[in-house]
């Protein structure tokens, strides 16, 4: 029994690109073990946001913390063990998905569990979690998740064989994607135009030279003869 921790760079999960990946050998371990390890994996790689205007603060995370608490502890605790599949727990940039193996246990539907209703799958992960992590069995969790503020939907697959939470990230990070992209071409752009009002400078200033080159020898060739024309020429 495992999991398998990836943050995408993009929201295709598909991706060829990460930015963390958690080894296998290091989530391997009791209940308490990879739910810390998961629950590092979310404050590692998602943003952190100020709370009011006081810049110290140590910030909040843009998905609420006691909500990833309890779907990770639900995915631990209600994972079937007949499924070898690992959770999986997935970081894109516009969306978290945890993916429990096996569907909801004894007929339950989303209907069922977003009402509070608790139903074990296995005794044996029930009565340790009970000592090991932030966990009762008495259904509440869900319903402390489900009332933060946050995008969510639940996936009750039959043909994975599979429980999926998806939770949406704040589109603000979407916006700052786009930002430093634009950032990037405005560096790129600017850099280029002066370089090119460089060599227009440049040009410009070489001609200037020899106008005033070429001006000079012929006021001086006529110096003698009559009274040079003043003009604005080369000024």
């Amino acid at each position: 029994m495992t999991a398998k921790c990836i943050c995408f760079v993009g929201n295709y999960l598909g991706g060829t690109q990460f930015r963390d990946k958690v080894n296998d050998a290091d989530i391997e371990g009791n209940l308490l073990h990879q739910f810390e390890t998961i629950m590092d994996f979310f404050t590692r790689n998602l943003r952190h946001i100020q709370v009011g205007k006081e810049f110290n603060s140590q910030g909040v995370l843009e998905i609420p913390y006691i909500s990833l608490v309890e779907f990770t502890v639900n995915a631990l605790v209600h994972r079937s063990l007949n499924a070898t599949a690992p959770i999986r727990i997935f970081i894109l940039d516009d969306r978290v998905e945890i993916h429990s193996p096996g569907i909801l246990p004894n007929g339950l539907s989303v209907d069922d569990i977003v009402v509070g209703t608790s139903m074990p799958r296995n005794m044996f992960l029930f009565t340790n979690a009970i000592h090991l992590l932030p966990y009762t069995g008495a259904g509440s969790g869900m319903l402390r998740a489900l009332s933060e503020d946050m995008k969510v939907s639940f996936s009750n697959n039959d043909r994975t064989n599979e429980f999926v939470i998806t939770i949406n990230r704040p589109e603000d990070n979407q916006v700052n994607g786009n930002l430093d992209t634009k950032l990037g071409h405005s560096d790129t752009d600017i850099g280029s135009n002066s370089d090119t009002f460089n060599a227009d400078s440049d040009t410009k200033h070489r001609h200037s030279d020899t106008d005033l080159d070429a001006d000079s020898d012929t006021i001086n060739a006529d110096s003698d003869t009559k009274r040079p024309k003043i003009t604005n020429r080369g000024i």
